[in-house]
């Protein structure tokens, strides 16, 4: 039972990772990346197409995305100072789009904390039930104080059965 459900696991697992590289590799697969000095170069060479600015949440920081006439490919850098870029763009007068600042999601920021910890709650509550419940006669976590031992009233042994005393005769 557990090897099947083990094989099930693997199986969505290598899945998962297959869906990933379909969607992120693709995207990702014709961008070259290139140096400071590079990017200055192929601005000034004037074969430039589009650019395109993706800001950091760390301003001032963020990528340059360069396309050229006659190449499919696209290039990329990163830069320290996004403003540099697009003062040189303005300069040179290169049209240029900026994409907005990426934000934090409020899935990610709070739901997904509060999510994941009652996951962690529920586990460990379903974990000490689970140890609690098995295991024999007082096994169960909070039984210390319940003894199961009973009282009998018959006994099989009377004072001619014990050793060394000797019963009183009545007068």
């Amino acid at each position: 039972m557990r090897q099947q459900s083990f094989r099930g696991f693997g199986f969505i697992t290598i899945m998962m990772l297959l869906l990933f590289m379909a969607i992120v590799l693709p995207s990702k697969m014709f961008v070259e990346r290139m140096s400071s000095k590079e990017l200055v170069e192929k601005l000034d060479s004037g074969n430039v197409v589009s650019v395109t600015i993706r800001p950091n949440r760390e301003t001032p920081t963020g990528e340059v995305v360069l396309s050229m006439k006659g190449q499919k490919d696209e290039y990329s850098a990163y830069v320290s100072d996004v403003r540099e870029i697009e003062e040189m763009l303005k300069t040179q007068d290169i049209d240029y789009t900026m994409e907005n600042v990426p934000q934090e999601s409020y899935m990610m920021t709070v739901i997904l904390p509060v999510v994941l910890t009652g996951i962690v709650f529920v586990g460990i509550f379903v974990f000490m039930n689970m140890r609690a419940g098995g295991g024999g006669t007082n096994a169960k976590m909070m039984n210390f104080g319940k003894s199961r031992a009973r009282m009998t009233r018959e006994s099989s042994v009377n004072f001619s059965k014990v050793a060394g005393l000797r019963r009183k005769k009545k007068n």
